[in-house]
């Protein structure tokens, strides 16, 4: 498992773990394609390009969270769907460690 899925997944697990009312309106968006074949079929599905990692619906308002590790920045994608997401009132943000998810989390809800 990569850090960057190793983080993904520890964050996932404590939102799962310690908000359970949340389990049903958190979840992952998998934006990574196994060939040139299945992301042809998943653009025809409907995958965009840039959805951040981890998306969470609450009191109305989308939160997302992209993990980041390393070096790691957003990408062009990246900025244009988290521009779109904030101009229609939903929240963004980068997570770089389990400890800063959990206090957004905590500061959210």
């Amino acid at each position: 498992m990569s850090k960057h899925d190793k983080l993904q997944s520890q964050c996932f697990l404590w939102i799962q773990r310690n908000h359970p009312e949340l389990r049903k309106l958190c979840w992952c968006n998998d934006n990574s394609p196994a060939s040139k074949r299945d992301g042809a079929r998943r653009k025809a599905l409907g995958m965009v390009a840039g959805v951040f990692d981890l998306l969470l619906y609450k009191n109305k308002t989308l939160f997302a969270f992209d993990v980041k590790v390393g070096n790691d920045n957003f990408s062009e994608a990246q900025l244009d769907w988290k521009e779109k997401i904030e101009n229609e009132g939903g929240q963004c943000f980068e997570v770089r460690s389990l400890c800063e998810f959990q206090e957004l989390i905590e500061s959210l809800i």
